[in-house]
């Protein structure tokens, strides 16, 4: 059975795994989203989750 997250590139347990791994993050959980479909994708979301965790680091500072 596949997981609707998942993508053709990989699933979304992999991305997850992945973003816990690139991030530093071994507590990241996420119940929502979807694996993205391409290595510039996966990318983008790194991207996008070092910027989030900088302004909430900021934020609580």
């Amino acid at each position: 059975m596949t997981d609707p997250r998942d993508s053709d590139y990989m699933t979304f347990y992999e991305y997850l795994d992945r973003l816990r791994k690139d991030l530093n993050e071994p507590t990241l959980h996420a119940m929502e989203g979807k694996a993205p479909s391409s290595e510039e994708e996966y990318l983008n979301a790194v991207k996008s989750f070092r910027e989030l965790f900088a302004k909430v680091d900021k934020d609580y500072s």
